[in-house]
């Protein structure tokens, strides 16, 4: 009967430890969502809210996604690092991060994997 017991209550924590984690997730994805939309609405005089945003990868540090204006065909890639003030869009278009920015962010290599190298004739770095 004790172990019935036991093995209970470790349940019931897990699923509460489980539901807390996926909450946080979820208000880390929100907050990056309206900083990079802020953002982006800044840099190219747009409203923010015109903007689509999805989360491909959200590490709490670092997050990645795509873009779109509504309304609007095509879209782009977005990539944001987590700083003291807050996230911060660190790149955005289509193409491949220029190292520069990947380096100065310190982009994990499983998110930017490779980059182009301006010291290099913007020749492709794997990082």
């Amino acid at each position: 009967m004790k172990k019935i017991c036991t093995f209970g209550l470790l349940l019931a924590i897990a699923l509460l430890a489980a539901g807390f984690l996926w909450r946080m997730g979820e208000g880390t994805s929100s907050s990056v969502k309206e900083a990079v939309a802020q953002a982006l609405g800044e840099k190219y005089n747009r409203p923010a809210d015109s903007y689509v945003l999805d989360t491909d990868k959200n590490t709490g540090s670092f997050a990645k996604g795509s873009v779109r204006v509504e309304g609007e065909a095509g879209g782009g890639l977005w990539f944001a690092s987590k700083t003291a003030d807050g996230w911060a869009l660190a790149f955005d278009g289509n193409g491949i991060m220029p190292c520069d920015i990947a380096d100065g962010y310190d982009f994990p290599p499983f998110m930017v994997p490779s980059c182009l190298d301006a010291g290099n004739d913007n020749a492709l770095r794997q990082r």
